[in-house]
């Protein structure tokens, strides 16, 4: 089987996508008769984040004009090229979307759609006008003609029925790597000044869809009303995706917030090492990596429904909160006021989780099955939802 992926930023600046794509598509690679080659765009990527998908056959094309929409003419070359069985991409809304639509309306065969999130209510909403006159030039067309949809939770699986979408979806989550010895380095708030304090950790792209805003506004109450709460730094980690202003308001320059900017690696591995609690308060999500890692290093977390993780609250793994500042501020009181064991228990909970559900050796068999299902027809794979 030659499986090509495409996906529309092979930079670590794309996010969760860059961990979970690139993990999904090695771990592929080592199946036994599983060729797979990714096309991706080059907009944005370094030698480094290339060097990372490594031992994968990849094709970095550029994106010639309208940033937004990612125009890269070379991927429809890159793709007829490599001659694929099946095409498996990855995210809506840009030109490998007319790309993969194109190379199946010339060859037949068959291609799996994850839009990893972009057809939740909330990505739907935003940006709405664009995405409608999308939908009508190409995304209608490469959504409607995918031999199966992959949902990374039931809660995505639902909000594409909801877009009316009947064909053949697949419901397989993320996964993640157990981390391994301690990285060596220490987190990077170990340089302001605020070492003695505990840490909750904010990692992952800093932009309202995440619920950023209301956090710095829970946590600006905090520090002024809750003596704890003084006993603890936020240290949020990542880069300001668009031009939201977060990093300007007024809670946001709250003294005992930490901006530190994206961090990879070993860096990344010593932030879940040193962090005592991690916290998403998103209002949309597909499966969220940084969840996946906070578990996978035992840190406790607190994150929303919409993070699309129920087994944490099931298994004791997260405490829930809504993305909305009064939530966010009740259950930090709780958090600050736990005792240490609780944390511990949570922690634990959180790494066994990570452990025994999602391995990407399992995720990945669950996710051939489904290819091989396309190609050569039989049963049902048991993750695959008809009409």
């Amino acid at each position: 089987m030659h499986l090509v992926v495409i996906t529309a930023n092979i930079s670590r600046f794309g996010g969760g996508p860059f961990e979970s794509v690139r993990r999904l598509s090695q771990t592929l690679s080592r199946a036994e008769g599983v060729d797979v080659t990714v096309l991706g765009l080059s907009r944005g990527a370094e030698r480094e984040d290339i060097e990372a998908w490594a031992p994968l056959d990849l094709v970095a094309c550029p994106v010639l004009a309208f940033p937004t929409f990612k125009f890269a003419p070379a991927l429809d070359v890159a793709l007829s090229r490599a001659a694929p069985d099946i095409v498996h991409r990855h995210g809506l809304w840009s030109y490998p979307s007319v790309a993969t639509r194109k190379w199946h309306g010339a060859t037949g065969k068959p291609y799996v759609i994850s839009p990893r999130g972009m057809l939740d209510d909330w990505a739907i909403k935003n940006s709405r006008w664009k995405k409608q006159i999308a939908r009508l030039l190409y995304e209608r067309r490469h959504l409607s003609s995918a031999a199966c949809l992959h949902a990374l939770s039931e809660a995505e699986y639902a909000a594409i029925r909801r877009r009316g979408l009947r064909n053949p979806v697949c419901v397989v989550p993320n996964a993640v790597d157990m981390p391994g010895d301690s990285p060596g380095i220490p987190a990077p708030w170990a340089t302001t000044g605020q070492t003695r304090k505990r840490v909750l950790l904010f990692l992952g792209r800093v932009h309202p869809k995440k619920g950023v805003i209301e956090l710095l506004e829970a946590w600006q109450r905090l520090q002024r009303h809750h003596a704890r709460a003084r006993d603890w730094q936020l240290a949020v980690v990542g880069w300001e995706d668009g031009s939201h202003g977060i990093r300007s308001l007024a809670a946001a320059r709250e003294p005992s917030v930490s901006w530190l900017g994206p961090v990879f690696g070993a860096e990344k591995h010593a932030c879940f090492t040193a962090a005592d609690a991690f916290i998403l308060p998103s209002f949309s999500e597909g499966v969220p990596m940084a969840v996946l890692e906070a578990w996978s290093h035992g840190v406790p977390t607190l994150i929303t429904r919409a993070c699309n993780l129920p087994e944490g609250f099931e298994a004791g793994a997260a405490v829930e909160i809504a993305p909305d500042s009064d939530s966010i501020e009740a259950e930090l009181k709780r958090l600050f006021e736990m005792p240490p064991e609780r944390l511990a228990a949570i922690g634990a909970a959180a790494r066994e989780l990570a452990r025994s559900r999602f391995g990407w050796p399992a995720i990945a068999e669950r996710m051939l099955a489904v290819y091989r299902w396309l190609l050569e027809g039989g049963q049902v794979p048991p993750d695959v939802r008809i009409g």
